[in-house]
């Protein structure tokens, strides 16, 4: 199959890259700036620093209202989100074409002159407690949640990009000022631009507007290697009153520069990638244990988490984690068969069509691969990639990858009705309850 091709064109401005998917299609340009400092840079006890500080620079600023802000893009047709994540703050926003050039000298200033005002870091504390309440009640996102700290421990994939009350408290406006000064840089610095944009016009931008930054960039914090624990361990989630039983099950699984993870992806899809997967299929179809199942295959600069899930209703939660754990086994020890290898081969070559049809998307996806080292053009390559996947190279990776016997398991239900069985399945070494309430940390 032969690559994709698109004009994916790449430059720089005092070496701050720049990504263009030009398209001139429709008057609009969508816009994305990257700063390589996210949340593996909140301090010990201040977690949610780096998101506190996106937030609330987003209210403007410094001699504009939130008020006058959001008037004047809406006056612009503009839009502009921000986003946190472990690695990079993440500023995004669409434009018509000829209001570009004021609606980049905001959101500019709003980088560089916030007004990070104490009433706006107040209402960010208090919307960022009420969405902690509101996830509460979210028992998959409880389920999501409590497997990566069981699963992980103090390792810096488990650490919250959200903070809790008590570490939002010791967060003031002094601090949001100093994680900017200190990682706003060029070298900390990436941008994207699609749409109705060519490079000369996108260079003149970023060095009008950033180019007077100070050099360098942020030392990023050491990722030690992921380890689980030995043995399989549960978690209870206690919760009154559940009539279905969110449960996620997790084991180490691959990183971004596996040799392996091509064949992992494939044989993640057999298993749980699609509606036709053989997770769901035992779980839905055949026992209408649950509405679905299925499984994900994470990915980072270290080993990333393999999870599976599934809700049952609560009276089959014992019979479906055990079958959970007995299609887990046989995945690992028989793997996938030819039939199945194929099918998933050209779901994942033709869906892919899918991530890559419009410029936005595919800006965002070679940022997303310049922010973690690797080459940002290389996914038009993802199709022929999958298509040359081996049934050997599938399931040799299942055994060298996925380990059934060391996983994480958290259920979100009523304690007392389950604990005594689910410390009963194959292999648990221990099993802890936690109050819902209770944060995960």
């Amino acid at each position: 199959m032969s690559p994709l091709r698109f004009a994916c064109e790449r430059t720089q401005v005092l070496g701050m890259p720049i990504f263009l998917e030009s398209s001139h299609t429709l008057p609009v340009v969508d816009v994305a700036v990257r700063v390589a400092a996210g949340a593996e840079f909140d301090p010990e006890g201040m977690e949610g620093l780096a998101r506190l500080t996106l937030k609330t620079l987003r209210a403007g600023p410094r001699g504009m209202s939130e008020r006058r802000t959001e008037e004047q893009l809406a006056g612009l047709g503009a839009r502009l989100h921000v986003a946190t994540t472990r690695r990079s703050l993440r500023i995004s926003g669409s434009v018509l074409t000829r209001q570009l050039a004021p609606f980049f000298a905001l959101l500019s200033r709003m980088l560089r002159e916030p007004a990070l005002r104490g009433s706006d870091l107040s209402r960010q504390r208090r919307e960022t407690h009420a969405m902690l309440m509101a996830q509460l009640d979210d028992d998959d996102a409880l389920a999501a949640r409590h497997v990566r700290k069981l699963a992980l421990g103090a390792h810096p994939f488990a650490r919250s990009t959200v903070g809790v009350d008590a570490s939002l408290a010791r967060i003031d406006a002094a601090r949001l000022r100093g994680f900017l000064d200190t990682h706003l840089r060029r070298g900390n610095l990436s941008f994207g631009f699609a749409g109705d944009i060519g490079a000369g016009q996108a260079e003149a931008l970023v060095r009008e507007h950033f180019g007077d930054l100070p050099g360098g960039r942020s030392r990023r914090p050491g990722i030690p290697a992921t380890k689980l624990p030995r043995g399989r361990h549960v978690r209870i989630v206690d919760k009154p009153e559940r009539t279905q039983t969110p449960m996620t099950f997790s084991a180490l699984g691959s990183h971004l520069k596996d040799p392996l993870l091509d064949a992992l992806i494939v044989a993640n899809t057999v298993f749980g990638g699609t509606f036709a997967s053989r997770l769901n299929n035992e779980l839905r179809t055949k026992r209408g244990f649950t509405y679905g199942a299925s499984s994900q295959l994470g990915r980072a600069e270290k080993r990333e988490l393999w999870s599976m899930h599934s809700a049952p209703e609560a009276e089959h939660t014992v019979a479906c984690a055990q079958l959970h754990l007995d299609l887990l086994e046989r995945w690992v020890e028989r793997g996938v068969t030819q039939r199945e290898l194929n099918a998933a081969k050209r779901f994942l070559a033709g869906s892919y069509a899918f991530d890559v049809e419009t410029p936005s998307k595919r800006l965002d996806l070679r940022l997303d691969r310049h922010s973690v080292g690797l080459d940002p053009d290389a996914f038009v390559h993802y199709p022929a990639r999958m298509l040359a996947v081996t049934l050997q190279q599938a399931n040799d990776a299942l055994r060298a990858r996925i380990t059934p016997d060391h996983l994480a398991l958290v259920v979100v239900a009523e304690a007392p009705r389950v604990q005594e069985q689910l410390a009963q399945l194959k292999g648990v070494r221990s099993v802890e309850v936690r109050p819902y309430t209770q944060p995960a940390d």
